[in-house]
C-alpha cells in the first residue's frame, strides 16, 4: 500500500514550486526527503498535513490518516510535566489506567521514564526532543510528519536522538515522512530516500535502503556507497 501525490501544482507568486509533481510513500516505512534549501520540502509536508493550499493535484490515501508531528522545536507545554505532555495528546475518553500505561510505554522507549515528573525547563534540549518523539508516537496517528527535528544539534546529541527514534519506530512501525537536509540522518533512518531538485521540483533520485534500521551504521560499505551517490546527486 502507498500514499500518493499526483500532478501537484503549487506556486508562490512568480515562482512555480511544484509543476505536475508526483511522489508516493510506502505505508509502514520511513520516507526521507532530501533537497536543497528552498526546494519546498516543508511546503510538501504542509500540503500533506492540510495546512497549505495548492492550485491543483490529487492526494490519494491521505484522507483517512490521523497525523502527528515532530518539529525542530519540541513545542512542549511548559506548565505540564513530561508525563502530562505525553498524556495531553491521548483521548481522555480512555480510562486513566490505559492512558498511564501508554505514556509509560513510550517514555520507557525513549529512556525518559525516570523523568516523568520533570518539567520541560528542567530538561536538556535533547531530552525535550525525546519527549516530543514519545508524544508523537503516543498519539494514535497513522502518519508522522517530521520537519527537520534534528537540525542544528551537535553530532552526539543527534545520534542519540536517532537511536531513540529508531528504537521506538522498530516497536511501532508507523508511516513516517521525514524532511531533512542531512544525508547521514537519511541514511540512518530512511527506508526510502528521495532527493528533490530546485523548483520546479522533480525527484532526482529515489533509493531504497534494505538494512534494518537498528542495524544501520554510517561506516558500513552500503552506507558509504549510498552516501557518495546522494551527495553527488544533491550537488548536480
Amino acid at each position: 500500500m502507498s500514499m500518493q501525490i499526483n500532478g501537484l501544482n503549487k506556486s508562490f507568486g512568480e515562482i512555480s514550486l511544484y509543476r505536475d509533481f508526483s511522489i508516493s510513500f510506502s505505508e509502514g516505512t520511513i520516507s526521507c526527503i532530501l533537497g536543497p534549501s528552498g526546494c519546498g520540502k516543508t511546503t510538501l509536508l504542509n500540503i500533506i498535513g492540510k495546512t497549505q493550499s495548492f492550485e491543483s493535484g490529487q492526494l490519494v490515501g491521505f484522507d483517512s490518516k490521523i497525523i502527528s508531528y515532530i518539529f525542530q522545536d519540541p513545542r512542549l507545554l511548559p506548565w505540564k510535566t513530561v508525563e502530562e505532555n505525553v498524556d495531553f495528546v491521548l483521548s481522555h475518553d480512555l480510562p486513566f489506567g490505559a492512558r498511564k500505561k501508554t505514556v509509560n510505554r513510550f517514555l520507557r522507549l525513549v529512556e525518559l521514564d525516570r523523568f516523568a515528573n520533570y518539567y520541560p525547563s528542567q530538561l536538556s534540549g535533547g531530552m525535550r526532543q525525546r519527549v516530543s518523539i514519545a508524544r508523537a508516537f503516543a498519539f494514535p496517528s497513522d502518519l508522522i510528519l517530521m520537519d527537520e527535528p534534528l537540525k542544528g544539534l551537535d553530532i552526539k546529541l543527534k545520534l542519540n536522538l536517532i537511536k531513540a527514534f529508531a528504537h521506538i519506530w522498530d516497536e511501532d512501525k508507523r508511516t513516517v515522512v521525514f524532511v531533512t537536509h542531512d544525508v547521514e540522518e537519511a541514511l540512518l533512518l530512511g527506508n526510502e530516500i528521495f532527493v528533490l531538485s530546485q523548483p520546479p521540483v522533480t525527484t532526482k533520485m529515489q533509493r531504497v535502503v534494505d538494512t534494518p534500521i537498528l542495524e544501520r551504521s554510517l561506516n558500513s560499505p552500503e552506507s558509504k556507497a549510498i552516501k557518495e551517490i546522494l551527495i553527488n546527486t544533491l550537488g548536480e
